[in-house]
């Protein structure tokens, strides 16, 4: 019977091995499903209504909780019984947008899901009547943006279990002891992800911000009242009954523990799986625009290639950093020390290639190459060549617009101050831009063609003249037109010289000589109104800029084992174009 004994436990030894192994690959199998699944279906969820937004916010900071006391054993940290809670404030955690106002819609019964069928607090996943029909976002047009706010955060499961007054984290199966053991049963209340539609108006909410405007990093926790109208029920409480929990399962985290940085005892803090960002665009080239309404020659004609583009349009706009909205003269970072003005680093790098001669002659973020000069219109994605001549001397913003030159009598041709200063000129010469010499510091200066407007002094006021000849263009794009078959109200202007030529037929003495009469012995006038360009055809633009339109999100979850306490991370980064950000 002894050996009979021995014999079965050896044999029970020899099967209950592989069973447990087995169980174990099963559990962990397991574990790997769960945390593939809540990664796959938060992330698709996200990025299907971020493409959506018409407004996404800047990232936010967050309160997460760790501990203030550890221990180093076994190559790992690990809170001591005696810990308590401690607050970190990290950067990322929440995604915070706004969609466009929309209606649900049923896309396997074809029909709209009225708002009394459901809480619009929460999304919908599947048409009320007709459970398990898959729904989906159809925004109202035109395109507004929504009175509430989506968000999405990482939080404690629990915000109500607490160790003092913090909130505590407790995972004991990755941990073992964490916090105070007699405080509560439960031994898991990690972080998971949430989603809350609110109206940030709303008095239960308020606490969104800091009374001083800024984020509140723990809004989630807070105790305080809502007050003002609210519902007398503390924020925790209103944040809490208002979320969806995206993920599933009690044995996952949206945490990392790593070691921190700061010298002294060793510790561990939390840092957050998910993120959301504006994502970096590297050395694109950008496409000319020579559409309709780039050039008053060619109205509702594409522009010819040999006239240079006054634009170039990248594929993404809404920079990050240092704005232009293109209405600026010349932001004084692009023209001077790229210090200047809080520095151009902090927007896009601009830099222009002249392919004739192989060199960067344009580089935002250094001084040494100021040959072009541009500015560039954030929102939209565009660097723009065309600038409206200006006075700095003047702050009239209908007067600094305009070029005045003294025109003698019989004289039938002056200069713009695209060459040389001028005597002629009662701002004493000056670029188009004010910093001196145009032609001197930026050889390719030209008048953007068709950009003009030709006004002279008569007896009875101002008259608008009319364009009919211009030069400075290509051989088969110039119309010439020789002085004596010019009208007295016409003229002819060379793109890229500037100058402008007049009428000298004899019939139009008299009129200068009324002209100079009225003019009580002061010189006639003419007023020149017109934008300038410093590009070539050649010119090949790349940017370097930070885009909203294209967002990254990063989301990780860690799936815990029961059996053997083992953490499984997984991760996903995915790229978003969002659509319809208000431009």
């Amino acid at each position: 019977m002894l050996v009979v004994i021995a014999l079965t436990i050896l044999l029970l030894g020899v099967l209950f091995i592989p069973v447990t192994r087995t169980l174990e690959m099963v559990q962990r199998a397991n574990a790997q499903v769960t945390g593939q699944d809540n990664v796959r279906k938060a992330a698709r969820r996200i990025t299907k209504e971020l493409g959506m937004a018409m407004e996404v916010y800047d990232p936010r900071p967050l309160t997460l909780y760790g501990f203030n006391n550890w221990q180093f054993q076994n190559k790992v940290f690990l809170p001591t019984a005696a810990a308590t809670p401690e607050p970190y404030v990290v950067q990322g955690g929440v995604l915070a947008f706004r969609l466009p106002k929309h209606r649900y819609y049923c896309t396997q019964l074809d029909h709209y899901v009225n708002p009394t069928e459901f809480n619009a607090a929460f999304s919908l996943d599947s048409c009320p009547r007709h459970p398990g029909a898959p729904v989906e976002l159809r925004p109202t047009m035109p395109l507004e943006p929504d009175d509430t706010m989506v968000a999405y955060f990482v939080g404690l499961k629990d915000p109500t279990l607490r160790l003092g007054n913090n909130p505590l984290y407790r995972n004991q199966v990755f941990f073992g002891n964490t916090g105070n053991q007699t405080l509560d049963s439960k031994d898991i209340n990690t972080y998971s992800l949430y989603r809350v539609e609110f109206d940030p108006a709303d008095p239960n909410f308020a606490n969104w911000n800091l009374p001083s405007g800024q984020p509140n990093p723990g809004f989630f926790y807070d105790t305080a009242t809502a007050g003002n109208g609210g519902n007398g029920q503390p924020f925790s409480a209103n944040w809490k009954n208002a979320t969806i929990s995206v993920m599933s399962g009690d044995l996952s985290d949206l945490v990392r523990w790593l070691e921190s940085s700061t010298t002294g005892a060793p510790k561990a803090v939390p840092h957050t799986l998910f993120s959301e960002g504006p994502s970096a665009v590297d050395e694109e080239v950008a496409q000319p625009n020579r559409s309709v309404g780039q050039f008053g020659l060619f109205p509702g004609q594409t522009a010819p290639a040999v006239i240079p583009p006054i634009e170039y349009d990248l594929v993404y706009g809404h920079w990050v950093g240092l704005q232009d909205d293109g209405t600026n003269k010349l932001p004084g970072s692009i023209t001077t020390s790229p210090a200047a003005n809080g520095g151009i680093q902090l927007g896009p790098r601009i830099r222009v290639l002249d392919q004739t001669s192989g060199n960067y002659v344009f580089d935002s973020q250094t001084s040494a190459a100021r040959t072009r000069l541009l500015g560039y219109d954030s929102v939209t994605g565009r660097v723009v060549f065309g600038f409206p001549r200006a006075d700095p001397g003047n702050n009239d913003p209908l007067i600094r617009e305009y070029y005045e030159a003294k025109v003698q009598q019989n004289a039938s041709d002056f200069f713009l101050d695209l060459k040389n200063d001028n005597a002629t000129d009662p701002n004493n010469g000056g670029a188009p831009s004010g910093l001196g010499s145009a032609l001197g510091a930026f050889p390719t200066t030209r008048i953007v063609p068709g950009s003009e407007v030709v006004q002279l002094q008569t007896a009875t006021g101002m008259e608008q003249l009319r364009r009919v000849g211009w030069t400075g263009l290509s051989d088969s794009l110039d119309r010439h037109v020789a002085p004596e078959n010019l009208a007295v109200n016409e003229y002819s202007i060379a793109y890229d010289t500037g100058i402008i030529t007049l009428s000298d037929r004899p019939e139009a003495v008299p009129t200068w000589e009324a002209v100079l009469a009225a003019s009580a012995g002061s010189p006639p006038r003419v007023l020149v109104k017109y934008s300038f360009q410093t590009n070539l055809t050649t010119d090949v633009v790349r940017v370097s800029y930070v885009t909203k339109e294209l967002a990254a999100v990063h989301l990780g979850v860690v799936q815990f084992t029961r059996r053997n306490r083992e953490a499984l991370p997984f991760e996903v980064t995915e790229r978003v174009v969002v659509r319809n950000l208000k431009k």
